[in-house]
């Protein structure tokens, strides 16, 4: 599957049932965008450049266009689910849904502070658009920071009527792009294919060599996980094998003497 072999898309590699409650294993990462955030509440200025913001854009947006390419909608798109590694990683697909609103139970219960209003009027035509709506307000509390985005009230429903994005610390291009993202009107908005080539993308040869760092981090992770998982396992073992119960069971009787 595409999706598995993209950078910015949080690998998936198991999942196991142990003591009645289901385990995922996937992809180490170091953290979340929202850690970020909270880390930087401290700083002087805990306000997310210009650049940084652009590459936050950069690799999320990325991963949006492969996964609304083969027509999923992710509709949780928050700093809680943009993991960190060597790269940001679009992270939590458990509300994703066909692109036309289908196979999804309510796509409303994503975090109201990032949906778009289309979606909680039921409007379910072009949810790929959600998504970049949801992006779009993800930047702009990168860029404002450490102000909380509102939940509900007279500042949810501005941000959800076409108001302007004024955002002094940024370029003109830049609060434009945003102001593109969070439009009121979904069809105004640009696809991901569009944003990318809007921050400059159009090198295949730095996507390419972005890309091949992200995968050989993935590598690494993957490697790291594996470890940590026959710890893990061996860690079980020898608990089964010191347990009182074992010494009832001559099978593991003779696995424990064999050591």
């Amino acid at each position: 599957m595409e999706a598995a072999a993209c950078p910015y898309i949080v690998r998936y590699y198991s999942s196991w049932l142990e003591d009645g409650r289901l385990h995922i294993q996937t992809e180490l990462c170091d953290g979340s965008l929202r850690g970020r955030l909270k880390q930087r509440q401290d700083l002087l200025n805990p306000k997310f450049s210009e650049p940084e913001i652009l590459e936050v854009l950069r690799h999320v947006a990325s991963g949006l266009r492969v996964l609304h390419g083969l027509g999923f909608a992710h509709l949780d798109i928050k700093p809680d689910n943009i993991l960190v590694s060597r790269c940001y990683k679009i992270g939590d697909l458990g509300l994703a849904s066909a692109a036309m609103g289908t196979g999804c139970d309510d796509i409303t219960e994503g975090d109201c502070r990032y949906l778009a209003k289309e979606v909680l009027q039921g409007d379910l035509s072009e949810l790929p658009k959600a998504d970049v709506f949801s992006l779009g307000l993800v930047l702009y509390e990168l860029a404002t920071n450490p102000t909380p985005l509102p939940s509900n009230g007279e500042e949810w429903q501005l941000l959800r009527h076409d108001a302007k994005v004024s955002i002094l610390k940024l370029s003109a291009s830049s609060q434009q792009l945003i102001q593109d993202m969070v439009h009121f009107r979904k069809e105004l908005r640009p696809s991901c294919e569009e944003l990318l080539q809007k921050v400059g993308v159009e090198s295949v040869q730095a996507l390419e060599e972005e890309n091949r760092r992200c995968r050989a981090e993935a590598l690494r992770n993957k490697q790291l996980a594996d470890e940590y998982w026959q710890e893990m396992l061996q860690m079980k073992k020898q608990e089964l094998l010191s347990s009182p119960q074992a010494l009832d069971k001559p099978e593991l009787r003779r696995s424990r003497t064999s050591h």
